[in-house]
């Protein structure tokens, strides 16, 4: 598999989960007891700040733009992290994966295990964000909390609600489960002159 594959399916996947979110707004009759536009601001993570503010009982607001404002900040955020990504790894992303994850004495491993962990935890995200659109008072949040582990001391710590910390927050602490547990870098072979050349 290639880097820049997996790079940009785990970017299509985001697009596709805010689009289907934001259809669904503009499609679903508005109910006083849900809502597509906090999964939406949930998606848009901590860029929703823009539009919800911080405080304990600020929302996005309802209707089809606050929606549309929460979807154009989460696909841009999709957007520039994918450039990031493809910057920050402009060596290796023509490259099969194992050039990324070669470097590290447990990186194969620890890079499935942690890619593993950061889709399981997305993808329960979204089905806790379809639940709270579609059920007044769901409960289906409090499922996330052992996925999420260190991150949930966050919910309890801050004053207000972080959006994006159950959608995102398994995958970031992914990417530190990556880069504390893949071990040290392996020094690069150098290729040895065949003896027989002549």
């Amino acid at each position: 598999m290639r880097l820049r594959t997996l790079i940009t399916a785990a970017a299509g996947f985001h697009a596709s989960a805010v689009l289907a979110f934001l259809t669904a707004a503009a499609l679903v009759e508005p109910s006083p007891d849900a809502s597509f536009t906090g999964p939406l601001a949930e998606l848009a993570g901590p860029a929703s700040m823009l539009v919800i503010g911080v405080g304990p009982d600020d929302g996005p607001g309802e209707g089809i733009l606050p929606a549309l404002v929460c979807a154009a900040l989460a696909l841009t955020q999709a957007a520039l992290l994918w450039t990031l990504l493809r910057w920050r790894l402009r060596d290796l992303w023509n490259g099969p994966l194992s050039g990324l994850t070669g470097r590290f004495r447990n990186g194969p491993v620890i890079f499935w295990l942690a890619t593993a962990y950061g889709t399981l935890t997305f993808a329960a995200a979204l089905l806790v964000d379809l639940s709270y659109a579609t059920e007044s008072g769901s409960m289906a949040g409090i499922w996330m909390m052992p996925l999420l582990g260190p991150a949930t001391i966050l919910w309890f710590a801050l004053p207000f609600t972080l959006p994006g910390l159950m959608t995102l927050g398994g995958p970031v602490q992914a990417w530190v489960f990556w880069r504390l547990l893949r071990g040290r870098r392996v020094p690069a072979v150098a290729a040895v002159p065949d003896a027989t050349a002549g």
